[in-house]
């Protein structure tokens, strides 16, 4: 039971890691998770981490089925993708993209026939702080991962690591020990090595552990596709209970990050978390406040 976890709740003991500040912003639901598992005698917590990252390359079924010769079944899969997802998805989504590029790699200069992605500069950016961007992240490390270069950057990258060492240090002040069964090596190759319509099978989220937890799970639990999200619980403090507390924060315009975050841009979605319809909210401007008050609370850490 979560509903009185909302972020900033009792900012003066809300939990800090002193090593970095805090990248969820539903740190008192772990908290909470952790009591539990303390409580009941348990020593080891299983984690989902990084188990979305490891279908981020389900977007080339088609292209890898095409590549298999496998073509009735491709056709058969794209009318059921665009009766699923629409025309108009079908044609501007990353599935039949990705078909487009392949098709162009293998023609001498192909790539040259095809648009390159721009640099998308984000709205929140100072124009001083989007000036220093690098032009490329050097990400994936060969052109075997570049196909699928979504799905090895969320396994692989910096970022999900950083996250997991940061849970390891929440969980062992409870005393419990934080195990991500998703990072495990042979999991991440194989996934990482499979075709992509093993990813995709015709729109299932999470096909593969899905069929892995047959008459393990009951089939309540193993055949829900709907996702939970937390946005709501994300309202109810930054839009309403601690709208005093993000207001004082937004105002102390703090110059560690006045050169590279618009002060107008923060207050602009900061106001919008309180009147706005949860599911129309912007999830990754959402991410962005929460890392600049998180920034803001770990810097004022004795």
């Amino acid at each position: 039971r979560g509903d009185e976890c909302w972020p900033l709740r009792d900012l003066e003991t809300w939990p800090r890691n002193p090593n970095r500040p805090e990248h969820d912003s539903y740190r008192l639901l772990n908290e909470r998770a952790y009591g539990e598992v303390r409580g009941a005698g348990t020593g080891v917590l299983l984690t989902g981490h990084c188990a979305d990252e490891l279908y981020t390359g389900s977007q080339h079924w088609l292209a890898d089925l095409l590549s298999e010769g496998r073509f009735v079944e491709a056709a058969r899969e794209s009318l059921r993708y665009v009766r699923q997802r629409g025309i108009k998805h079908a044609v501007k989504g990353p599935t039949f993209r990705c078909v487009a590029g392949r098709l162009l790699d293998r023609i001498p200069g192909g790539r040259w026939l095809w648009p390159k992605d721009r640099r998308r500069i984000p709205a929140w950016l100072t124009e001083g702080a989007a000036r220093r961007l690098p032009e490329d992240h050097g990400w994936p490390p060969s052109a075997k991962a570049a196909q699928r270069r979504w799905q090895h950057w969320g396994v692989l990258g910096k970022f999900r690591t950083s996250a997991a060492i940061s849970e390891a240090y929440y969980a062992s002040r409870a005393g419990v020990e934080v195990r991500f069964p998703y990072r495990d090596r042979r999991i991440v190759e194989f996934m990482l090595a499979i075709p992509a319509h093993q990813l995709y099978n015709r729109g299932g989220a999470k096909y593969v552990v899905r069929q892995a937890m047959r008459d393990v799970l009951p089939e309540l639990v193993r055949g829900r596709q709907q996702v939970t999200v937390f946005n709501g619980l994300f309202v109810r403090g930054i839009g309403h209970r601690e709208t005093g507390t993000v207001q004082r924060m937004l105002n102390s315009r703090d110059p560690a990050w006045a050169d590279c975050v618009r002060a107008d841009w923060l207050s602009d979605v900061a106001h919008r978390s309180g009147h706005t319809d949860v599911r129309r909210l912007d999830e990754p401007e959402l991410a962005v406040l929460w890392r600049w008050l998180s920034f803001q609370i770990w810097r004022r850490s004795p």
